[in-house]
């Protein structure tokens, strides 16, 4: 095939030489005809009238022959030099997004280290919590998500920087004749951007973080793989702090002296009460929905009855699994309880405030029922683990509130989330002890389908492991090959602790829980979210008790 196309290929190029060289040659023939006829000797020829009108039309011809010939060659010339453009692009650019790729980041970075005097910034960009949104929403909508984060970082940066994808969802931006207080305040920017980005997908807000690495190029001689070593150890700086920061990594002119890191946005990094950090920026009102959960076992305590007293009754009938969200409008649809657990994760207090704002409406609604029909519900109360690390005392604040509440509530389960980052931190383990000597229980959230994420049970005796909505969507409904799951119910038996989950979408994966032992679960399943004092006063119909506390 080569071949022939390299025929094809030379034909086509001396074919414009060979045929106006002949053309010319007929033409010369039938202008001198007469003369070759009558004077030159060349009798012999036979007599040819009008020659020379007739070398004068084919003249006309030849030139428009030429001239078509010309055109045809231009196109193709200019259809070539299109498809060399696109090919250059294509090897310069990353296919999805539009944005430079690794190659073309790597030339650049090479040409700026080139620079006598170097006044640069690298920023190397790494998104938070994006693999949750390809698990749960599919690989359409985290490529939407990195089109559309793309296309912001595009517009915050200047026409000569340079905005690259380096991989899957890494970035990087070169920041080249820039200041080092300008290039901190372009990091501000970028993270602000991502953290207030939505992506409205299916009718639901998705959204994303982001941990930031600085390095300054302020020194000339420094090498590539010196700069982009330090770029990464920024960056990982920043997630280890709870991600959502920016980290700077300082070059030692002097050999020998190791890179120092300090964070740029340290000034944020305090938790305040009375910030109302909770709230939504946007200013939409938040909202704390319920679900009943489905149980199949009820909890009737013999021993607590004697200890305090057949009156007291302790035994819990309802489980209601607590689920913030924010009210949507006309326009967008409100932000569910993944996603504002997300954003006060990366908040600086790591989400103390929103703890505290969960603890405070369940309390709120309980104190709507009598102590006795308080006493009979259970409340599961998600609150991000990064929150108990960052202010260790939150623990004590929540138990405290609780003690003083006119109604307060002898039945909560708190499950963390986000736990997979602080799950080794010593202070969950004295969170686990303050709650379980106050009658508390303490679980986590799990969403990735490895054993790994197991681990928090080899620091804390957890009550309960709550699966996520990813692990939800790999299980296989009607089938008895469910490997993950058979291991997950092996690991929490052997562990005392329990397995719930609450993202149960269909009766099938209903029914695939409960021939697997799993005894409680709620989710679309069991209907949709309702304002938590309306769940709580809907308890007092036996007909939807009875429904979702099966015995």
């Amino acid at each position: 095939m080569k071949d022939l196309s390299a025929q094809k290929l030379s034909h086509s190029a001396e074919y414009p030489i060979f045929f106006p060289c002949a053309l010319m040659l007929a033409l010369l023939t039938l202008a001198s005809w007469p003369h070759l006829t009558g004077t030159a000797g060349l009798s012999w020829l036979p007599s040819f009238d009008h020659a020379q009108a007739l070398a004068s039309y084919g003249s006309i011809l030849i030139v428009i022959v030429l001239g078509i010939r010309l055109f045809r060659l231009t196109s193709r010339l200019q259809e070539l030099e299109t498809a060399r453009g696109v090919d250059n692009h294509a090897a310069l650019h990353d296919a999805l997004t539009g944005a430079a790729n690794r190659r073309q980041f790597e030339n650049r970075l090479s040409q700026l280290l080139e620079d006598g005097t170097p006044s640069h910034t690298l920023l190397m960009i790494d998104l938070d919590r994006f693999k949750p949104i390809n698990d749960l929403y599919g690989h359409a909508a985290g490529d939407a998500l990195l089109r559309e984060i793309t296309q912001g970082f595009k517009r915050l940066v200047r026409r000569d920087d340079l905005v690259a994808r380096l991989g899957g969802d890494e970035f990087a931006i070169l920041l080249p004749g820039i200041s080092s207080n300008k290039a901190e305040k372009s990091a501000l920017d970028v993270l602000s951007f991502v953290m207030k980005y939505r992506l409205t997908w299916e009718s639901e807000r998705l959204s994303v973080g982001a941990s930031i690495g600085l390095v300054n190029i302020n020194q000339p001689g420094l090498d590539a793989a010196t700069l982009l070593a330090a770029s990464d150890e920024a960056l990982y700086a920043a997630k280890e702090s709870g991600r959502g920061a920016i980290y700077a990594a300082d070059l030692s002119a002097e050999p020998g002296q190791e890179t120092t890191f300090r964070r740029i946005n340290a000034d944020i990094s305090v938790a305040f009460r009375g910030k109302r950090s909770h709230e939504p920026e946007d200013g939409r009102k938040q909202e704390a929905s319920a679900r009943l959960m489905t149980n199949l076992v009820c909890d009737h305590s013999d021993d607590r009855r004697r200890v305090h007293g057949a009156r007291r009754r302790h035994d819990v009938r309802h489980w209601v699994s607590m689920e913030p969200k924010t009210v949507g409008d006309a326009l967008t649809p409100g932000i569910l309880m993944r996603e504002l657990i997300g954003d006060a994760i990366a908040k600086n207090d790591g989400g103390a405030d929103f703890a505290r704002w969960v603890m405070a409406m369940a309390l709120s609604a309980a104190s709507r029922l009598s102590p006795a029909e308080v006493g009979r519900i259970h409340f599961v109360l998600p609150v991000p683990a990064r929150a108990f690390v960052i202010v260790p005392t939150l623990v004590d604040e929540l138990l405290r509130s609780n003690a003083l509440s006119r109604v307060p509530i002898r039945h909560i389960t708190f499950i963390l989330h986000g736990v997979e980052t602080v799950y080794d931190s010593p202070v969950l383990k004295e969170v686990h002890q303050r709650l379980t000597a106050s009658d508390f229980r303490l679980g986590f959230e799990i969403r990735a389908d490895n054993l790994e994420v197991m681990a928090p049970l080899r620091h804390v005796p957890y009550a309960e492991v709550h699966l996520g909505r990813e692990l939800m969507k790999k299980l296989r409904p009607g089938s008895s090959d469910n490997a993950t799951l058979d291991a997950l119910l092996a690991i929490t038996k052997s562990a005392g602790a329990s397995l719930v989950s609450s993202c149960v979408d269909t009766q099938e994966e209903a029914e695939l829980l409960t021939s697997k032992g799993v005894r409680r679960f709620a989710g679309p399943v069991s209907g949709t979210p309702q304002p938590l004092h309306e769940v709580l006063s809907g308890l007092s119909s036996p007909s939807k008790a009875q429904a979702h506390a099966l015995c």
